[in-house]
């Protein structure tokens, strides 16, 4: 939903009013690119075949734990117009590392995912915005985990 704000427009967040999105957790993350166009790749035989620029999205992603210790990956999926995953925020207990918040995870794997991709003038652009749902429990984890399995063949053309 888009409300009036100062006579400009502004999005109406959909997160948790008042949660702490550093606090150690599993989050379950939806980036989509831009316009919904399929920049990462098709889906063949209820498979996703990732194009060029997936197989980068792909290795960036896997390398989100090496930037940001404390973080973890759980099930994920690359579609053709979106990426599906899991991140976890370990607890920092021990103070070994500092504390990421999501939003500072996804932006930067947006920024390196573009940058690497111009470099190599194979083409991405995302959507602004990410869509995030804080798991709260193993038997929505076990849900959310089965869905990203899925959605590959649940997309064929």
């Amino acid at each position: 939903m888009i409300l009036l704000y100062k006579n400009k427009y502004k999005r109406v967040t959909r997160r948790l009013k008042g949660y702490d999105y550093s606090s150690p957790g599993k989050y379950f993350v939806t980036i989509n690119t831009k316009n919904k166009y399929s920049y990462l790749g098709d889906i063949v035989h209820g498979s996703v075949v990732l194009s060029d620029t997936g197989v980068l999205v792909n290795k960036y992603w896997l390398e989100i734990p090496f930037h940001f210790p404390g973080i973890r990956l759980d099930e994920f999926v690359i579609m053709p117009d979106h990426l599906h995953g899991i991140i976890i925020i370990e607890s920092d207990k021990n103070n070994d590392h500092v504390s990421y918040n999501l939003g500072l995870i996804i932006n930067q794997f947006k920024r390196i995912c573009t940058i690497n991709t111009t470099k190599k003038n194979l083409p991405l652009t995302w959507q602004a915005r990410y869509h995030d749902i804080v798991i709260r429990n193993n038997h929505q984890l076990s849900r959310i985990r089965q869905y990203i399995r899925d959605n590959p063949s649940s997309r064929q053309a």
